[in-house]
């Protein structure tokens, strides 16, 4: 490095010996080369680096690009009038295996099985969810770890109902030390100005929806939890005016104005030993709400029950007594009349049941079609008007 204590050094070498002078300015200047060449490699670094940089900016925001495009055209072909009232019922397990069926709503009958499926109805699976949604949605696929993936509803193979099996179902494979958690409906994304990410032990925070978009496009949206036993559950598209609903495994239900909730993850909800989510949802007053437990007992209360009263935050409302250790509740959601159920049982089965037939605290009925009850692993809810529920 050339310093000023260098330069004061060699001017005064050429005062004391003039004649040394050209070797000392031929030293100096093949130090000034040397640095020169060293300098314009370094520039030529940057120029490459900040290339590459820009490079990666452009690549992300094509990304979001296309993801919002894609968003828009799904929400224009979920707008067109359709001949028939066909949605979509997927059935997926943590193992990411996801498996399609195509129904139509005029073929539906009341406490019927729709199908059962082939082989093992459970496979080595432990965990599973139903999505209803329309044929031209956009699917999210949250992972524990907080990685996500998209898909075309269309581009997932569609299985035969007389051959329904695992061995047939689409895969989209977990990490390492990873499951699928949740399976989302995100084509009407751009309808709401936030989303809820809860944990499986009652932690939440509100996401903005352009931070939702932009970590969609990176495939992920982050833990969301404080603890490292915990793990994140699920997404909730919701907007402010929105009240959000839980629903715990021991019976226990919490609603809370979507407006309050923090930016940060925050408790809401401290379940006890052997006690997490099962559920979450929005509801509003003219809706009901109906939890299915694993006996497959239905529990139906109107949407005021839950929903809190003018002057509080949240609400705590339970279905059961919580040392009731047979009582298990698997799914919980907001309905409509016209809605329609679905749940998934231990023997594999698929069945269909009228929301308006339930009664509170009466067994899902079963038609003559139908057969001898086994344990609920899941439950879903189809509305006509909003396949996306």
């Amino acid at each position: 490095m050339i310093t000023k204590a260098r330069i004061e050094d060699w001017i005064r070498q050429v005062e004391a010996m003039p004649v040394a002078a050209p070797l000392i300015i031929r030293q100096m200047a093949e130090r000034i080369i040397e640095l020169d060449a060293l300098n314009e490699k370094l520039r030529a670094e940057n120029l490459q680096l900040e290339i590459g940089n820009r490079v990666k900016e452009y690549e992300k925001r094509i990304n979001e690009l296309e993801f919002q495009l894609s968003m828009l055209k799904r929400q224009l072909s979920s707008g067109e009038p359709q001949k028939e009232a066909r949605f979509t019922l997927l059935l997926s397990n943590e193992k990411g295996q996801v498996l399609r069926a195509d129904l139509d709503s005029a073929q539906l009958e009341d406490g019927a099985i729709i199908t059962s499926l082939k082989g093992d109805p459970l496979g080595e699976a432990y965990s599973f969810q139903i999505l209803c949604a329309s044929p031209y949605e956009q699917i999210l696929y949250l992972f524990s770890s907080g990685r996500t993936a998209t898909a075309a509803l269309d581009s997932l193979p569609p299985s035969d109902l007389n051959s329904l099996s695992w061995q047939g179902a689409s895969l989209e494979e977990p990490r390492a030390l990873e499951e699928l958690v949740a399976l989302s409906a995100v084509a009407r994304m751009s309808w709401y100005d936030c989303c809820v990410q809860l944990t499986r032990f009652g932690f939440a925070r509100r996401i903005s929806m352009n931070y939702l978009k932009t970590f969609i496009t990176n495939n992920n949206v982050g833990k969301g939890t404080r603890y490292d036993f915990d793990r994140t559950f699920r997404l909730v598209l919701a907007n402010p005016t929105d009240t959000l609903a839980l629903a715990m495994k021991k019976g226990a239900l919490f609603s809370q104005a979507v407006s309050g909730l923090p930016v940060s993850p925050t408790e809401l909800v401290h379940p006890r030993a052997g006690d997490y989510l099962t559920s979450a949802f929005t509801i509003t007053p003219d809706q009901s709400l109906v939890a299915i437990t694993r006996e497959g007992i239905a529990y139906v209360q109107p949407g005021e029950w839950l929903i809190p009263e003018n002057g509080q935050d949240h609400r705590t409302r339970r279905l059961f007594p919580e040392k009731d250790e047979e009582q298990q509740v698997i799914g919980a959601a907001a309905v409509s009349k016209e809605d329609w159920g679905f749940i998934f049982r231990e023997d594999g089965s698929l069945m269909s049941f009228k929301i308006s037939s339930l009664t509170n605290r009466r067994p899902i009925p079963i038609s003559s079609s139908g057969k001898s009850a086994s344990g609920v692993l899941a439950f879903s809810v189809y509305s006509p008007s909003n396949v996306t529920r």
